[in-house]
């Protein structure tokens, strides 16, 4: 199996609801994103590194790096 790595510049927002809008995803691909923090809300308080999710039709896969 070959993998094919693409480096792309996004964003993570935030809904007033507190939900994640993630920009610069690309659909039919697992997307791996990177980020300093993960705000409390998004996992609830257990203080997690990352995880995973299928957002609008995105998969993407979040990582905390601090």
């Amino acid at each position: 199996m070959a993998l094919q790595v693409r480096e792309r510049t996004g964003e993570i927002l935030q809904y007033p609801s507190s939900r994640p809008r993630f920009v610069g995803l690309a659909r039919g691909e697992g997307n791996g994103v990177l980020t300093d923090t993960i705000p409390l809300e998004w996992d609830h308080g257990r203080q997690v590194a990352g995880g995973s999710t299928v957002y609008e039709g995105y998969v993407a896969w979040v990582s905390c790096c601090t």
